[in-house]
């Protein structure tokens, strides 16, 4: 079955018998990891229902952007994803070479976003959930670290292998839904 994606704003209406897989990880100030992590579940995604991409970066941001908009678009995928699919953390290297919004903390978005899946995981919840952090990553990354390990969640230093292991999170989630 194919891979779908979705960009803000739009929200993505999936059926709950259909996975979504939402893209967390650095926007702003980081290369374009997701356009190759979409590249790859749909190259080897082989599900008997379609995968739903849920991608956080728009294509551009123009004069059109609004602010409350993208986020509830995370925020509702984010949410979606943890209930009807798998979460894949990536904290991405920040890139100097692109611009980047003085004031603003590196991958503040991911930061909130990380804290609210660890919140669910605290309280009981089972979201699927995969964390990579490339090596040399600065950025809380001490914290980030050992939260993954109180949850007995690996980090991967690869994106490939965060890719694989949420590729057969996502087999797996379609094998129990069976």
């Amino acid at each position: 079955m194919p891979t779908i994606e979705h960009r803000p704003p739009t929200r993505a209406n999936i059926p709950h018998n259909e996975q979504i897989l939402f893209l967390a990880g650095p926007i702003k100030g980081a290369q374009d990891w997701q356009r190759d992590s979409v590249s790859y579940f749909t190259q080897l995604y082989s599900g008997n229902t379609p995968l739903h991409i849920a991608n956080p970066r728009r294509d551009t941001i123009g004069d059109k952007f609004n602010y409350r908009q993208q986020t509830r678009w995370e925020k509702d995928h984010l949410f979606d994803a943890a209930k009807f699919g798998a979460i894949m953390f990536w904290f991405a290297n920040q890139d100097l070479s692109l611009p980047y919004q003085g004031g603003r903390a590196y991958a503040q978005t991911t930061r909130i976003e990380f804290g609210i899946i660890y919140c669910l995981l605290r309280i009981g919840e089972q979201p699927n959930v995969v964390m990579g952090m490339e090596p040399g990553y600065k950025g809380s990354e001490k914290y980030y670290l050992d939260t993954a390990d109180e949850l007995g969640l690996p980090v991967y230093s690869t994106l490939e292998d965060a890719w694989s292991k949420t590729l057969e999170k996502i087999i797996i989630n379609e094998a129990r839904a069976k």
